[in-house]
């Protein structure tokens, strides 16, 4: 008798009004026992060439000849909820009641068996779900790389359990810039005893077969091996890599003379099974499967390696920025006794306020780094993880880690030369009177002047624009930019009238004056600072925003507060700050801030 074939007669438009499939589906829907019909040339050619055109390398063309050359056909068919049996006729003849009826019987037998197939099908369907399912949650349960050995016995046990004849399982993790492979290894002769092994790049068939698969990410990849292949290759294995195995195992394996190597590569990993006989195609999405369940533990696995390299970088930038605060508060205290900070003795608490910024970031960014781990841990623990939201915490603690190094860095110039800061900051933004700030501070510099030399004296005008509209601005950063501008000018005002009484000449011509204005243009406030003093060289005007540029003799400016005043302007407002000067008239610093 000739073996049965399994041909697909799937949904097709042009063969839907065809009298024979008709009669079928009608049967079927309505429930009718079966079908006794004979039926015209034409229809059933169209059947047959309809099954053929599916079905091309089951039928042979002999075959679907010898059909369309019948005049008639005549089909015999009893139908169930699942199925049908039937049988074809070319005499023309239909088939008696008596045999219609023990057609229908047969079936009926046969829906019985096949509703039992139905079921055995859908049992083994949920014990491969609830194998799944517990490889899952013991994979998402592992904290360690320790726990691929365990991890591994497990999968072998689970998948010996669904009927797979195994003769070792292996999880293997691939290095892509050394090409070596890490093996974590079980085998049915010794399935409590897990084994962890590095085994080193090599050019024997299996591994570089092995690799390619890795590369290529074969989802479906099968390797047998055998014969001189398999022998070479466990000789050069038992001498180097797997010289640890017992010698027990090495027997064993060197016992198999074939062996069939299934894997489904992923990213990082594969699981592989080695197996007597070839894998179902059941088993084969089961395995499928597992190595992508795998590939998202291992990936989680990497992230916790990395969140515990990020928690130690975090908590040794702290310690360090910790220690540079205590050394910052130490070269303060000697910097606020110095001659530097003498005419400046009021801003001295900006300067502390300065020094405690960058740890004041770091604690801040710690702090949401642990909150961003715990949520991340939290996300991992789920029994369905969202990739994408790990992938964006794992981005904000890496953001986090940047923010914290800038910030030391920060602190590491603070040191190097004790910035120029009036009052604290509270780094927010608020509606402010420009006119009011400028004001104030015009009068702050002038009197703090004063009162350490009595000789000093200067005229001080303001030209404000009355309907000048508040802007947002940080009022203690704009006020540092104003009195470092002020200062500078007083300064420049005071150093030409020294020079006017070492010369003296033009003494009576001269009277130091410092304005201050401010007006409105288009969507932007535009400040002024103007001096009739020294003035300075267009060399000098090249670099006067360089960090520790100063024109000020040894003693009287550190050359930073410019530099800042430039950064508070640009980087922390969004606006610009220019000079205009001419040497021996004077200097005009034009701040824009936009609205």
């Amino acid at each position: 008798m000739p073996a049965p074939i399994k041909v697909d007669m799937p949904y097709d438009e042009d063969i839907a009004t065809n009298p024979i499939i008709k009669d079928l589906w009608h049967a079927i829907e309505t429930g009718e026992n079966g079908l006794n019909k004979t039926y015209k040339e034409k229809d059933k050619n169209d059947y047959y060439c309809y099954e053929a055109k599916y079905n091309p390398t089951l039928i042979p063309e002999s075959v679907t000849e010898l059909q369309l050359e019948a005049e008639s056909w005549t089909t015999t068919f009893a139908s169930e909820k699942n199925s049908i049996v039937g049988f074809d006729s070319w005499s023309g003849q239909l088939t008696t009641t008596e045999d219609f009826q023990i057609l229908i019987r047969f079936a009926k037998v046969f829906e019985q068996a096949y509703t039992r197939f139905l079921d055995l099908q859908k049992a083994e369907a949920q014990a491969r779900e609830a194998s799944l399912e517990r490889i899952r949650s013991r994979a998402m349960a592992m904290n360690t790389s320790e726990e691929l050995n365990t991890l591994i016995g497990f999968i072998y046990v689970e998948c010996t359990k669904l009927n797979m004849h195994l003769d070792r399982g292996f999880i293997m993790t691939f290095n892509k810039a050394t090409k070596d492979t890490h093996w974590w290894m079980v085998s049915a002769d010794a399935s409590d005893k897990p084994l962890k092994i590095l085994v080193k790049y090599h050019e024997y068939a299996p591994n570089l077969a092995i690799l390619k698969g890795w590369e290529e990410r074969q989802q479906r990849w099968s390797y047998v091996l055998e014969g001189n292949n398999k022998k070479t290759w466990d000789d050069y294995q038992f001498a180097n890599d797997l010289s640890q195995l017992p010698d027990f195992v090495k027997d064993n394996m060197r016992s198999v003379k074939s062996v069939i190597l299934n894997a489904s590569f992923q990213n990082f990993s594969c699981i592989m099974l080695s197996s007597f006989e070839p894998l179902s195609e059941d088993h084969f999405d089961l395995l499928m499967r597992l190595s992508k369940v795998f590939d998202l533990t291992y990936t989680r696995f990497l992230d916790l390696q990395l969140r515990e390299q990020n928690a130690i970088r975090l908590i040794e930038e702290k310690e360090k920025l910790e220690f540079t605060l205590s050394e910052l508060r130490a070269t303060q205290a000697q910097l606020i006794q110095s001659e530097k900070l003498a005419s400046l003795g009021e801003l001295t608490a900006g300067i502390a306020h300065e020094i405690q910024n960058p740890l004041n970031f770091v604690n801040n960014f710690s702090e949401m780094s642990i909150e961003l781990a715990k949520e991340l841990d939290e996300e991992i623990d789920k029994e369905v993880m969202n990739k994408e939201l790990v992938k964006d915490l794992v981005s904000d603690l890496s953001q986090n880690q940047q923010k914290i190094n800038h910030h030391g860095k920060r602190a590491s110039s603070i040191v190097s030369g004790m910035l120029e800061h009036s009052r604290t900051s509270t780094g927010e933004r608020v509606l402010t009177d420009i006119n009011k700030l400028a004001d104030e501070y015009l009068r702050l510099s002038y009197h703090g002047i004063r009162a350490k030399d009595n000789a000093f004296n200067s005229d001080y005008k303001t030209d404000f624009d009355e309907n000048l509209p508040k802007i947002e601005v940080i009022p203690q950063d704009m006020g540092r930019v104003l009195l470092n501008l002020i200062n500078n000018a007083f300064w420049a005002t005071n150093q030409r009238n020294l020079q006017g009484f070492k010369n003296l000449t033009g003494l009576n011509d001269y009277s130091p004056t410092v304005t201050i204005s401010t007006q409105r243009s288009d969507n932007q406030i535009i400040l002024k600072v103007i001096d009739n003093g020294i003035g300075m060289s267009e060399a000098t005007k090249a670099k006067i925003f360089q960090p520790f540029f100063t024109t000020k003799p040894t003693g009287q400016g550190t050359g930073l507060g410019l530099s800042l005043a430039y950064d508070i302007v640009t980087k922390g407002h969004g606006g610009t700050i220019e000079v205009e000067s001419v040497e021996g008239e004077g200097t005009t610093f034009v701040v824009k801030l936009p609205l």
